[in-house]
């Protein structure tokens, strides 16, 4: 849902966190059915940032607080979950958002197998969004009054999130089709920038210069999605940007170029939607004419391969895109809409970047961890 993201819990917010944890309509559906003391929660608080949970995630719709998130560490394998939104914006779904986001999060940092929650019966619209994120009743025959235990496996949730790839076989055409063409390209044309469907040289470096802009890539691992020949890693050192590079492409006669030009470099032949890169494992992704050849559901694959990329960084991700906002649109190459990337790419950070001023056709965003 546009709008809705979430950020971590900080010293500055223990105020704030008592006045809505002690709201009636809070307290009526928590755990303990009680408010709380001052001296109660701040020891709580101060605890829970010291490490004695997993997180403490503060909601947030267009930057404004709304609610809260919370993890706690029932075992290795098994966290359990609350959440609640303040009065006036429970109801619209934000919820339900930011609970998939929470437990994208905990399932994309941590080997658990399984995230639970508790919640009372008579708490309805509790019940309604952990369903609606995938959550299930585990308690057939609950106690009567008594909290009823919801459960989301890994595998439910790995599930869900592979389904509209698995759904979607048009994508493996749009792959095939991507495949060939660069093939061809590369067979036509060799080590040139032609065979990168690129207008130009200047036009290719200039997209490459404002990718490298999203933070100081030296020393820093790199990751290049759609890295074709290996033109960025030519471009940066050029620039005399050292990095620990690493480059993947679905075309295997575009590695073969990039082997042949790099042969000390790491190149693979990959989808990295069919096999993702761990966790926060490179401290940058860059992906530059990653979606132009889309033509089938271009928008969903775009979503999904930008949450996948991001999830892979640990500091950054950059990624650029032809834009609806440009006067001219070629045949058959895909124009994403800005706005809407920038609202749904803000269910995944709140720090982020929208570049539209250095291409009349093209711009870039930066999403920061």
């Amino acid at each position: 849902m546009q709008g809705v993201s979430l950020r971590g819990a900080g010293p500055e917010d223990v105020e704030t966190l008592f006045r809505w944890r002690n709201l009636p309509e809070v307290v009526a559906v928590g755990g303990t059915n009680r408010p709380v003391a001052w001296e109660e929660h701040r020891q709580w608080f101060h605890e829970f940032l010291s490490g004695r949970g997993y997180a403490l995630r503060i909601i947030l719709l267009d930057g404004e607080p709304i609610g809260q998130v919370r993890f706690d560490r029932r075992d290795h394998e098994v966290l359990s979950v609350s959440i609640y939104l303040i009065p006036g914006r429970t109801g619209r779904g934000y919820g339900v958002t930011a609970l998939e986001l929470a437990c994208r999060e905990a399932f994309g940092d941590l080997a658990i197998e399984r995230i639970e929650a508790c919640i009372l019966p008579h708490n309805s619209r509790s019940v309604s969004a952990f369903r609606k994120a995938g959550f299930v009743n585990t308690d057939p025959d609950p106690v009567e009054a008594g909290p009823v235990r919801y459960l989301l496996s890994r595998s439910r949730f790995e599930a869900q999130n592979a389904g509209a790839l698995e759904s979607n076989q048009s994508w493996a055409e749009d792959d095939r089709r991507t495949i060939d063409h660069f093939t061809g390209l590369a067979v036509a044309h060799g080590a040139a920038v032609r065979a990168l469907d690129w207008g130009s040289r200047e036009s290719q470096e200039l997209r490459f210069a404002k990718l490298a802009q999203i933070g100081d890539l030296r020393g820093e691992s790199v990751l290049d999605i759609g890295c074709g020949q290996g033109d960025l890693l030519a471009w940066l050192r050029e620039q005399h940007i050292e990095t620990e590079y690493r480059g993947i492409d679905i075309t295997p006669a575009m590695i073969d170029i990039a082997k042949r030009r790099f042969p000390a470099q790491d190149f693979l032949v990959g989808d990295v939607l069919k096999q993702p890169p761990p966790p926060r494992s490179v401290d940058y992704v860059l992906a530059s004419g990653l979606f132009y050849l889309r033509r089938n559901d271009p928008t969903s694959f775009m979503k999904t391969m930008i949450w996948t990329l991001f999830r892979a960084c640990r500091k950054g991700l950059a990624f650029n895109s032809l834009s609806t906002w440009s006067h001219t649109h070629d045949a058959n190459e895909f124009h994403a809409d800005p706005a809407d990337v920038i609202g749904w790419c803000r269910e995944l950070t709140s720090r982020l970047v929208l570049l539209h001023d250095y291409h009349p056709r093209d711009f870039s965003v930066y999403l920061y961890r």
